[in-house]
Formats: structure tokens, sequence, C-alpha cells
């Protein structure tokens, strides 16, 4: 368990165990830390990892020669990604199957991270219809080759890339976009002032709605990018 948590953390903290007295040391940047200050995420994972174990110890296994970690185990996990930092849910599930290499997990999760943590696992997509979650299609492979950005808008349907605020306005410039194509320049101020607002958001922003401004000076002859303020 140690050897893992370690791994986890890229052996920022490191724990070991004293004996005399009996005592959970855990280091971080060479300081002595107590378990009370150390991050929620890794507080958790310690308690319920430890937990997990003694409880694992008690288990009266058929052949107890083999190590209470190597046994045969179903677990269920529910969001285990909380409190966790990203760089740490990608690994907290190939932790897991190092620790336990023939436990058969379930889990639960919001986090697109866990999602591609591990290649060629069953995912099951769940959907609330009518109070009632069901499955929404046959369980899917999951691929470490897929991108965040995938996941989370084809796996886990969240479709905005951006915050509120830019979402709306882009929203807002498609749909005046859309308008102008057709020769109506009712909104062309509108347009204008939207998409230089666009423009400032962010070099990303830019890069997509700036196709479509080149597109309006080929279809309708202006020049949106040197129009006045």
């Amino acid at each position: 368990m140690i050897e893992c948590i370690n791994t986890l953390t890229d052996n920022e903290y490191t724990i070991g165990i004293k004996t005399n007295p009996w005592h959970v040391g855990i280091t971080y940047c060479g300081n002595d830390l107590e378990f009370d200050v150390l991050p929620d995420g890794l507080r958790s994972i310690l308690s319920w990892i430890g937990d997990l174990l003694m409880r694992l110890d008690a288990v009266p296994w058929v052949d107890d020669s083999i190590p209470i970690t190597e046994q045969n185990i179903i677990l269920f996990l529910d969001e285990i990604e909380v409190h966790l930092h990203p760089n740490w849910q990608y690994k907290i599930l190939p932790m897991l199957k190092d620790l336990l290499p023939n436990s058969q997990i379930f889990i639960s999760t919001h986090s697109p991270f866990i999602v591609n943590s591990i290649d060629n696992e069953k995912i099951y997509l769940l959907e609330n219809h009518n109070c009632v979650a069901e499955m929404t299609n046959e369980p899917l492979l999951s691929p470490t080759g897929w991108s965040i950005s995938y996941v989370l808008e084809n796996i886990m349907g969240a479709k905005n890339q951006f915050g509120l605020e830019t979402t709306i306005n882009l929203k807002r410039f498609n749909a005046l976009d859309t308008e102008i194509v057709n020769n109506n320049f009712t909104n062309e101020l509108e347009f204008i002032k939207l998409y230089k607002k666009l423009a400032g958001d962010s070099e990303e922003v830019l890069s997509i709605i700036a196709p479509k401004l080149f597109r309006l000076k080929k279809v309708t002859g202006k020049d949106f990018l040197d129009a006045e303020n």
C-alpha cells in the first residue's frame, strides 16, 4: 500500500511506518506532516484503503496462504475521484489494480480522467429516465487513446468547452453568422461587436470564429475583420 501511495503522488508525499512508538509518518518536501493537514483526497485514499485492507485481513479466506491483496475480490467504489487532483485521478485505478491484481472493480464516476485511465475496460452509460437510471446502450470499451475533450463531449455529453458567458456568446455568434450567410444584415452591428468580444477571449476562441469570418468574406464580399467599431 505504501509503495502504491508514494507512486500515486510521484513521491511528493512519502509514507513510512515507525514502530517505536507506533506511528504513520508522512513527509512532504522534507517536512514531517500530521495526518490532519494532508489534502482531502490523500486523506480519503489512505482512510478507505486502510479500512479495506483491515476488513480483508479479517475475512476467513478458504486459502489463507494467499496474501489478502492477491485474493479474488469484488470491489464497489462510488465517485473515486472526489477531492483528487486530475493528475491523481489518472493514476488511482492503475494503482488499485497494482495493489489488488485479482480484484474486479465496479466504479461510478463523473470524471473523464477516470474513464480513460485504464485501457480496454467496460463503460456503462446511465441516463435518468422518469427518475430511473437506465443504460443508454451496450457497454463501450475504454481506450486510453481517447482525449479528455472526446470523453467529455461524446461519452459524458458535456458539450460546452468554455465558460458560460463565452458559450452563450458563441451560440449567438453562430446564429448571427447564419443570418448573414443568408443575406440578412439586420443584426450586422451586433455581429461585429460580438465577434470582437469573442476574439479577445482567447486564441482558442479566435481559432473557432476566424474561419467563419473568412467564409463570410467569400460569400458576402464583406470583410468583417476590417470592420470599424
